[in-house]
């Protein structure tokens, strides 16, 4: 948000288009808000460094890239995951059909 808001004039943009609600009392107080905050990510002494790493590295992983886009690609409506869970339960009744139909002779 830091390299979105610079100036007061940037808040009014991003609350005409309807992308930020500004709860503070003026846009000069939202731009400063949005200025100084950046500062906390950056600097080492704050608290919140630590956070941000840690939701970098999260999003980061390699696993965790992998499973959202599978999750967005594939499972991005519920009739997908229902014919996963379909096709996945007549395999299993397939092979257990065969494991019994041959122990049978």
């Amino acid at each position: 948000m830091d390299a979105l808001v610079n100036t007061q004039e940037d808040v009014a943009l991003l609350e005409q288009t309807g992308i930020l609600m500004n709860m503070l009392p003026s846009e000069k107080d939202a731009a400063d808000f949005f200025n100084d905050l950046g500062e906390l990510f950056v600097a080492e002494k704050y608290t919140c460094h630590y956070l941000f790493n840690e939701i970098r590295k999260y999003s980061d992983s390699t696993w965790h890239k992998q499973r959202a886009r599978l999750m967005h690609n594939y499972f991005g409506n519920p009739w997908s995951a229902i014919s996963v869970l379909a096709a996945g339960s007549l395999l299993i009744l397939s092979i257990l059909q065969t494991y019994y139909s041959s122990k049978g002779h």
